[in-house]
């Protein structure tokens, strides 16, 4: 999540990481996976190195908050 957020601009950050939360909050890995396919929408052309650090670590990132 750190390395998602460092490549959001600061003014951003808060609302990008509420998003971000309630991925690894999901109580489990569909809800997680629906939730960051529309994170990703959402961000994809405003934020689009932070959403391919996510696309490239979600899995890992699913496995360790779900796990």
């Amino acid at each position: 999540m750190r390395n998602i957020l460092a490549r959001i601009p600061h003014r951003q950050k808060k609302s990008v990481a509420g998003g971000l939360k309630s991925i690894c909050l999901a109580p489990d890995d569909t809800v997680a996976r629906e939730r960051a396919e529309a994170f990703i929408e959402k961000y994809r052309k405003r934020f689009s190195e932070a959403v391919h650090c996510l696309e490239d670590s979600l899995t890992a990132l699913l496995n360790q908050t779900i796990a």
